[in-house]
């Protein structure tokens, strides 16, 4: 779990009404997905679902394993057992061609963080099943959780905050 600076809580806790906001906020915790194989399995079966369909999808994917599963345990995992909880049948193909290609290749988070764009784009594009658009998702979905990391850690200094206020307060 990351939390901001305490000088940053201690600072904006001055003022009353962010002093009540912070007060009933649980710090923002900030995961990296170090399962990418998970991660785009979880795309693939929530593609033209609706939320709550994809969650109780997920969740029996899920419950198919003890613990979280390896590519290995999801293409040792019969076509009927997946279709079972609720996957079509592409999808289920699908979900093997990315577990495959997770064991004959890899899909190493910090190999994949290294990587450019137009590179993490090429290499998830290769899975048959994760067209361009899924794999833009994905680059996006990592990028942003480091950009928001950055930023919670560097952008907003008290200086900043102070800077904010007295411009509100104009």
């Amino acid at each position: 779990m990351i939390a901001p600076p305490a000088s940053y809580i201690s600072h904006l806790s001055k003022d009353r009404k962010f002093a009540r906001v912070l007060s009933d906020q649980t710090p923002l915790k900030l995961t990296k997905k170090k399962q990418i194989h998970l991660h785009l399995c979880g795309s693939i079966m929530s593609q033209q679902l609706s939320t709550k369909v994809a969650a109780v999808i997920y969740k029996r994917f899920f419950n198919l394993y003890s613990g979280t599963p390896s590519p290995g345990q999801i293409l040792d995992t019969s076509y009927e057992t997946l279709r079972s909880i609720g996957l079509s049948g592409a999808k289920v193909n699908y979900i093997h061609n990315l577990a495959r290609f997770a064991m004959e290749h890899g899909m190493d988070h910090r190999v994949l963080g290294k990587m450019n764009n137009e590179e993490v784009i090429e290499y998830l594009t290769r899975i048959k099943g994760v067209g361009r658009v899924r794999a833009e998702l994905d680059m996006v979905d990592r990028r942003h959780e480091r950009e928001q990391l950055r930023r919670n850690l560097t952008d907003f200094s008290p200086e900043d905050v102070k800077q904010a206020e007295s411009d509100r307060d104009e």
